[in-house]
């Protein structure tokens, strides 16, 4: 019987603190100075705490008792009867205050994390409160504090004083992310988000996913047919999108929780425009990650307000009705396939209502969006190297600061007001080179065809150049690198000179083939006999080939494999780009291949 007594003494207890005995502010309730931490029943029947606790258990409030040394049942079960009837009146949010039993211990003096019962234990004069998981005089706005921890639920400590917690209204956060960063408990949920308390606006927080951080720029209104090629961000957010580190597409529910959740590196189009409004078939080559599998890829992202001729992600771009879907690896822009579960939202340029939430590998059709599946966008970070707000020297210095930066548009230059928009090659032999020519779509007839504006120092400091096949999505075909000829830092190849002077011997190499060759390069605006790579020179007609090794300067000869042999472009007519081993006039250039010059 007296074991039984002291079993259920200690289950009490154990009721009573989730642990053993009492937590620190039922402790402080009662009276205690010592706070017991785990209990077990031993043979002797003795509650048996670690930390100096002896198994003493509380009555009346006036006497303590110990439970090994008291073999008094009638006593015991009086005591057991009087705790529990104590514990059921605290727990009912209405306990009557007991002198000496609960309250401040004696002579804490409501001070700044002193114990407490009642915020009138503190000292509200001094804007003290009490509350925390242990009972404490807490501070709240402006009361002094040294750590957040000094600070009730809901404030943290700044400048020395409790504050609202960073989302607040009165304290907004500059991102997800810096209230992320600040207060890492923070959970998913609307908080304000601002440069200032007049500007800030409410947005949702995803601070789960990825590590949390993320702020919602877009969500779908699933009772609204937009119908519209113009579709932006919310408000408030496009400083966070234009200077955004990644971006993330997803489904959302009533909730905000979400599915389908993929995370990329954010694509420069989309900077200044959401993807339902960043054009007519914007192919963006991005590596995208699943946030269910953890798998990653690296393909195109197809956005756009036009339509297509198939049911399948991708197709002949045509009419309007717009879709956003990841194609599938190694398919060609305007090829049928798309990728896996990345989400596929369709409809959105058209008379249709409700739109279409799909996954990118099923047809547009397979699921309607609904209020349980919302198409949302989200960023996380800002300042982005070779964004509006952060422009790099180059490529090169973009790759350094960005490794995941995907090959687009930034701004390149040593400040804001001199920067310029060119384009980088991110994944061709490692990425890091700034496109500093790219041929004209029209016949280009001069014999003075310049560098991109803005390049001359990206040039003066470049080590390696690239010559290379261009489509109009930036994807390049027969890159070949060599190091930079003096004489190509100050003209472009088609301007730099015209017969006798025009050979530099380059080591060239060939980086899909990974295979190198040195021998001579003929370049600038003048003609030549024959209809393969070089000849006796003559007259104005424009040519870049690279010549076989051994092979003399001015001798009619095929040219190296698939170096890009460039002509025609110091006359009116069409263009030629073919290959130095392959006869001039073999391939016309085109939107989908012409000549582009990169250094690096």
């Amino acid at each position: 019987m007296y074991l039984r007594a002291v079993f259920l003494a200690c289950v009490l207890d154990s009721v009573v603190s989730h642990d053993c005995g009492l937590h620190e502010d039922w402790a402080i309730r009662y009276g205690w100075n010592s706070v017991p931490s785990f209990a077990v029943l031993v043979s002797n029947g003795s509650c048996v705490c670690p930390g100096g606790f002896d198994g003493r258990h509380v009555g009346d409030g006036s006497g303590l008792t110990n439970l090994a040394a008291q073999p008094d049942i009638a006593t015991l079960y009086e005591q057991l009867a009087a705790v529990q009837s104590r514990v059921s009146e605290l727990a009912s949010g209405s306990p009557t205050r007991q002198a000496g039993v609960d309250g401040v211990r004696p002579n804490s003096g409501g001070v700044l994390y002193s114990p407490c019962f009642y915020d009138a234990d503190c000292n509200q004069t001094a804007n003290l409160r009490c509350g925390g998981p242990h009972q404490r005089c807490l501070g709240v706005v402006n009361a002094s504090c040294a750590i957040d921890a000094q600070c009730l639920a809901g404030f943290m400590c700044s400048a020395g004083r409790c504050v609202y917690n960073l989302g607040h209204e009165t304290q907004p956060g500059l991102s997800c992310l810096h209230i992320k960063q600040r207060l890492p408990d923070s959970p998913s949920g609307l908080f304000y988000i601002g440069a200032s308390v007049g500007t800030a606006v409410p947005l949702w927080c995803e601070m789960a996913i990825d590590g949390g951080g993320w702020t919602q720029v877009w969500l779908q209104d699933p009772n609204v047919k937009y119908w519209s090629s113009s579709i932006p961000y919310l408000a408030g957010t496009a400083s966070l999108v234009s200077s955004s580190l990644r971006m993330m597409f997803a489904y959302a529910n009533q909730n905000n929780s979400l599915s389908n959740a993929w995370t990329f590196a954010t694509p420069p189009p989309f900077w200044t425009a959401t993807p339902m409004a960043a054009g007519g078939c914007v192919y963006a080559m991005i590596t995208a990650t699943s946030m269910q599998t953890g798998t990653s890829v690296t393909t195109f992202l197809l956005s756009s307000t036009s339509s297509w001729s198939t049911s399948n992600c991708d197709g002949d771009c045509v009419g309007s009705y717009g879709i956003v879907c990841l194609k599938t690896p190694g398919t060609a822009p305007g090829t049928m396939g798309g990728y896996d579960s990345f989400p596929f939202f369709s409809g959105f340029n058209a008379n249709v209502f409700p739109q279409y939430c799909a996954e990118s590998s099923q047809a547009y059709s397979a699921a309607t969006c609904s209020a349980s599946r919302k198409f949302a966008i989200l960023v996380r970070g800002t300042d982005a190297p070779g964004s509006a707000a952060l422009p790099v020297a180059s490529c090169s210095q973009l790759r350094q600061l960005r490794p995941d930066a995907p090959s687009g548009s930034y701004l390149i230059g040593a400040s804001i007001g001199s920067a310029v928009e060119l384009w980088c090659e991110m994944i061709v032999d490692g990425g890091g080179w700034t496109r500093v020519y790219l041929q004209g779509t029209s016949d280009l007839a001069s014999a003075s065809i310049p560098y991109l504006p803005g390049t001359s120092s990206v040039l003066t400091d470049s080590s390696d150049m690239m010559f290379a096949w261009s489509n109009s999505y930036g994807t390049l075909s027969s890159p070949w690198k060599f190091p930079v000829p003096p004489i190509f830092r100050g003209a472009t190849p088609m301007a730099a000179g015209n017969c006798s002077a025009a050979y530099v011997t380059i080591n060239a190499t060939n980086i899909n083939a990974a295979t190198s060759v040195v021998s001579l390069l003929r370049y600038g605006s003048a003609s030549w006999s024959g209809n393969t790579c070089d000849g006796p020179c003559a007259g104005s007609y424009g040519i870049i080939c690279l010549k076989q090794p051994g092979v003399a300067a001015g001798t009619t000869a095929a040219g190296v494999g698939t170096f890009p042999f460039f002509s025609g472009f110091n006359v009116a007519g069409a263009d030629y780009c073919s290959d130095s081993s392959a006869v001039y006039n073999n391939v016309n250039c085109s939107a989908t291949r012409r000549f582009a010059v990169y250094v690096r």
